[in-house]
C-alpha cells in the first residue's frame, strides 16, 4: 500500500492530506467541489502557517478570556455590589 502511495500523483497526495487533514469523506459533496487548485493552497497555507498548537492555544485563550468577562448587570441583578465586583474581577484576573 504504502508503495503505491509513494508512486501517486502528487495531487493524489494532496487530496489524501485534505481528506486526513479535514476529516472529510470523498463522497462529501464539500471534497467533490473542491479543484485541484483549491486543494494545492490550502496545503500550501497549512506548510507555511504555524502549528496547530498556535490555534490551539489561541483559542483556549480566547475562551478564557470570554470567561472573565462576567456580565457585571447580571451580577448586580444578583446583589453584589460595585466593590465585591471589582473584587471577583480582581480574584479572576489572577487565574
Amino acid at each position: 500500500m504504502e508503495e503505491h502511495l509513494e508512486e501517486a500523483e502528487p495531487i493524489t497526495k494532496t487530496r489524501l492530506w485534505v481528506i486526513e487533514h479535514f476529516r472529510i469523506l470523498p463522497t462529501d459533496k464539500k471534497y467533490q467541489d473542491l479543484t485541484d487548485l483549491q486543494a494545492e493552497l490550502l496545503f500550501l497555507n497549512f506548510l507555511k502557517s504555524p502549528d496547530e498548537s498556535f490555534y490551539k492555544k489561541a483559542y483556549q485563550k480566547k475562551i478564557k478570556e470570554d470567561a472573565l468577562e462576567l456580565p457585571a448587570e447580571k451580577l448586580k441583578e444578583m446583589g453584589y455590589n460595585e466593590e465585591e465586583l471589582k473584587q471577583i474581577n480582581m480574584e479572576l484576573s489572577q487565574i
